[in-house]
């Protein structure tokens, strides 16, 4: 065996859920099974060095920060509601998964120096990095919400985002060409078809809605256990979500879709920069061992550096940008 249970369980847990996004308990997970912070750095630095990787990067990081916190405030009125159920009361307003959220990212990050001064690779985290990352984390925590309602409107523009995916991530062409005009129509062809006033498609699984979810969710966690999970899950993710969000007119559904449309939107940026895509890169590497005791070894830092990725990725993100913008600095 190359993978052990524990290893399948972490990924799975890590995958299942998009990767790039946040949970009131992720911070905390990654300190005990995630690789710390100066692993990260050295494989991220290694894979996100040019300027458009970057500024494509930061696009990626906008998109996942809204939708991670668009998802949270959606499952939080989800919870308000079941929580006021059967109470004369109004709504019991918690706010606990975005809040508890962004107050738990946010103080992992700002003190993640800290937390591991004592390493032996330890790589010092600019405060104002630091600093910046908690603050894109306040600012999509109070932005998000305000998405919620143009949910179906978001669905549609994905399509750029989508079609671009096919293109340079699943057959390795050059943006902006015939293939991406024909994905896009035929993202934005079904959109309409669903969504226009007069169609009875949208909403017609509304009543199914767990039925569904829990179908496709099922399907996630299978593809979460293949070998290397990152491009296949991130693919039914991200083409499975959005018309089942339609069809059962369910916005936490289009949300969490986004955010594994956040980390195709990542592919993207490598494809287009030439920079190899770091987790990609890592499962051929995990893959490439001869032997059993070298392949577990491997796949066990895999995962572990995959979390440390994710969880630190504003701070990663935008500790590279300062390397570039003031290399004498940092």
């Amino acid at each position: 065996k190359t993978k052990t249970m524990t290893d399948l369980l972490k990924q799975v847990f890590l995958y299942a859920f998009p990767p790039f996004f946040a949970h009131p308990l992720k911070p905390f997970l990654n300190m005990f099974i995630g690789s710390s912070y100066g692993t990260a750095y050295h494989h991220f630095i290694a894979d996100h060095s040019t300027p458009l990787n970057l500024k494509l990067h930061l696009i990626c990081l906008v998109i996942q920060l809204l939708a991670n916190f668009a998802l949270l405030s959606e499952l939080d009125n989800k919870l308000n509601k079941w929580l006021s159920k059967g109470s004369k009361s109004k709504a019991i307003p918690t706010g606990w998964l975005s809040g508890g959220t962004a107050v738990t990212w946010s103080i992992y990050l700002i003190s993640i120096s800290f937390l591991e001064e004592k390493f032996d690779n330890y790589t010092e985290v600019p405060f104002a990095v630091r600093l910046g990352a908690c603050a894109c984390i306040f600012v999509a925590w109070q932005v998000a919400p305000f998405l919620r309602s143009s949910w179906v409107g978001l669905v549609g523009l994905e399509s750029v985002v989508t079609a671009l995916a096919i293109e340079t991530v699943v057959l390795k062409k050059a943006p902006f060409g015939i293939t991406f005009f024909i994905a896009l129509s035929a993202h934005l062809a079904i959109w309409h078809m669903i969504t226009k006033p007069d169609a009875s498609s949208r909403g017609v699984w509304k009543g199914s809605t767990s039925l569904v979810f829990g179908v496709f969710f099922s399907i996630i966690l299978l593809v979460c256990t293949k070998k290397d999970p990152v491009a296949a899950v991130v693919m039914v993710g991200t083409f499975g979500s959005w018309p089942l969000a339609l069809l059962c007119d369910e916005p936490a559904l289009a949300f969490y879709g986004l955010g594994y449309l956040a980390t195709a939107s990542q592919g993207i940026a490598h494809a287009v920069s030439g920079e190899p895509a770091t987790l990609l890169r890592l499962n051929e590497a995990a893959g490439m061992s001869t032997d059993a005791a070298s392949a577990a070894a491997m796949q066990a830092a895999k995962v572990a550096y995959e979390w440390g990725h994710v969880t630190n990725f504003p701070n990663l993100l935008l500790h590279a940008c300062a390397k570039v913008l003031f290399p004498n600095a940092y």
